[in-house]
């Protein structure tokens, strides 16, 4: 059986900091832009060029911030196939470290963890990894999903069980016995993805640097080599924060497959359709607003980027971003304030 960790003491959020406020509530229906659509130009920051930037986000623009962490573009053009897929649909990608070394998982905890604090407290945060994921949605759709479904904590729920089945030689006791029941084979717990209100996020992620060490003792690796999956995941089971799982599918679709005894066989290839361009799981009768191609789901990235609306250019009755204007496209990269960076510049090779 899993050892849970003794009771931690209150995790306080650090002081406020002096943030700029969300742009105001989510737009009715019948006024938000279309898939695909551009939304008006923000505010640009003091000393900054507007030019040739749609989609720079304003510390949690219309009462929601994608971020994500990569300190370099990876060995493959995927990291920018995933940017691509947040243009066309209007998500202002927020990349924190970009330019720095790379030193291992705390790195990434603690310049997560320095974002969240200059974030408004109403403001709602999604986060993804880097580099296998595609975005399907805009971010008023993902924040309408969210709201719909109610929970503070959510997190991807995915068919595998890792790194836990690793821990007892396969015998799978923590998957089996520790893990809460779900209502579907998206039973456990996926780091790559997940969306909370800004003060939730915060302790969550003070926790994971607060108890670090407890891992690293307990595996005798260093801090830098600690699992943040496996610290979320037992947090699940422990019952903290109110984290719950995706387990329809609703905003995040984790694409690993299970097959292997003990874990039950699961595998969202065959549930996947894509109607139109818009990819969905037709068992859940979801349309998922990002996908994350983890473990073995790598094999179905590239396809299903390939029929995804944007892809089809003339043929798709939408607008979307052509090459030239993907090429102008500027993100905010780096910690901090952080500086405006084209597509071109993170993605010279893209084309």
């Amino acid at each position: 059986m899993k050892a849970h960790l003794p009771p931690p003491p209150p995790v306080r959020p650090p002081a406020p900091v002096a943030t700029l406020s969300a742009t105001g509530p989510l737009l009715p229906s019948t006024t938000q832009p279309a898939r695909g659509n551009l939304r008006a130009l923000p505010k640009v920051p003091d000393g900054e060029s507007g030019d040739s930037n749609p989609i720079e986000d304003t510390q949690c623009d219309g009462g929601i911030i994608a971020m994500t962490y990569a300190t370099f573009g990876g060995k493959d053009d995927r990291f920018c196939r995933s940017i691509e897929s947040a243009a066309q649909h209007d998500v202002p990608w927020r990349i924190l470290g970009w330019g720095k070394d790379w030193h291992g998982l705390t790195q990434k905890l603690e310049g997560s963890l320095d974002a969240l604090r200059n974030l408004p407290d109403e403001c709602t945060v999604i986060f993804t990894d880097a580099y296998d994921v595609l975005y399907a949605d805009d971010l008023p759709t993902i924040k309408r999903k969210y709201e719909e479904m109610g929970e503070p904590v959510l997190f991807a729920g995915e068919c595998g069980c890792w790194p836990q089945i690793t821990r007892d030689k396969g015998k799978g006791h923590v998957c089996l016995f520790d893990y809460p029941k779900s209502p579907t084979p998206y039973k456990y717990l996926n780091s790559g993805q997940w969306i909370a209100k800004k003060p939730a996020a915060l302790q969550i992620f003070s926790a994971l640097i607060e108890e670090a060490h407890v891992y690293a003792d307990r595996y005798k690796v260093p801090i830098s080599k600690i699992n943040d999956q496996e610290m979320v995941s037992d947090m699940y089971m422990d019952g903290r924060f109110g984290i719950q799982l995706d387990h329809h599918n609703k905003i995040f679709q984790a694409m690993h497959a299970t097959h292997d005894r003990p874990l039950e066989e699961c595998d969202p290839w065959p549930e996947m359709e894509n109607v139109d361009g818009v990819w969905e799981n037709k068992v859940h009768s979801t349309s998922p607003s990002i996908f994350h191609f983890n473990g073995g789901g790598k094999i179905h990235h590239l396809e299903m980027e390939r029929t995804m609306w944007y892809k089809q250019g003339a043929n798709q009755n939408r607008a979307f971003l052509k090459k030239d204007e993907l090429r102008r496209l500027k993100l905010r990269v780096g910690d901090g304030q952080g500086r405006l960076a084209t597509f071109e510049e993170i993605c010279p090779s893209y084309f």
